[in-house]
């Protein structure tokens, strides 16, 4: 199994090829290290998911994703606050 780094998943894009939501892009934004969970946008919808570095493991390892670029940081922070905005939606 390849493992990836936080550093190679946060802020970064994977193409998702298989399962419910193929087609998906996901950007990784936060990781919690007490839950052990990532805090993910789904796009094109932009909704709001969480994956456990558990899942996330799998997905690498079964090739159920694929990576396709980290994002340049104002982008990136531009998502980060989508991301909260569709998290207050719901709470």
């Amino acid at each position: 199994m390849k493992l990836f780094k936080n550093k190679r998943i946060l802020g970064c894009v994977y193409f998702l090829n298989r399962g419910d939501k193929i087609g998906q892009f996901l950007v990784f934004l936060k990781y919690d290290k007490e839950k052990q969970i990532y805090s993910v946008l789904a796009l094109p919808d932009c909704d709001p998911i969480f994956i456990s570095k558990s899942e996330m493991s799998k997905y690498i390892s079964d090739g159920i994703i694929e990576f396709v670029e980290k994002l340049p940081k104002p982008v990136l922070n531009e998502t980060i606050s989508e991301f909260e905005h569709r998290i207050s939606l719901i709470n």
